[in-house]
């Protein structure tokens, strides 16, 4: 699977936080290509795909994520926030290091001008953990390998 750098969301960013919601990494401007999701034949389905960077933990094994696809009107993804694809709820048990979640994105009708992701943390503050998230066509056996530069 060939990964395209304007269409990846978070490398390795840091789920590090007490609960709540909150944007991770980059967010992706619709305000000039605003064609993104499944807008014709079954081959233009766009997928969102979450893997676990370094294994999620907190202190008493009792934190949750659910990871977001959002759309909002503002790049601060405050205004007009609405949540067009999740994971659902992820238990420590799940968010172990290598795991990958994959959720399809809907048509584009009614997306805003800009596109994010955002973990939503409950139960108890997240102490360890960093993910990687992007859009791809492609919902094949891509699979996550350890960075090059650790064999360095």
């Amino acid at each position: 699977m060939i990964l395209d750098e304007l269409l990846e969301f978070a490398d390795a960013v840091s789920v590090i936080a007490a609960p709540g919601t909150a944007v991770m990494g980059d967010v992706i401007p619709l305000s000039v290509a605003r064609d993104v999701g499944g807008t014709g034949p079954a081959q233009d389905q766009l997928f969102a795909v979450f893997t676990v960077d370094t294994e999620v933990d907190s202190a008493a094994e009792g934190a949750t994520v659910n990871f977001q696809v959002v759309t909002a009107d503002d790049s601060a993804i405050t205004v007009g926030v609405v949540i067009i694809a999740s994971t659902g709820v992820k238990t420590e048990a799940q968010l172990v290091a290598g795991a990958k979640f994959m959720v399809a994105l809907p048509p584009t009708r009614g997306y805003s001008l800009f596109l994010a992701v955002r973990r939503v943390i409950a139960g108890e503050a997240v102490t360890a953990g960093k993910i990687n998230a992007f859009l791809t066509r492609d919902q094949g056996t891509q699979a996550p390998y350890a960075s090059p530069s650790q064999y360095v």
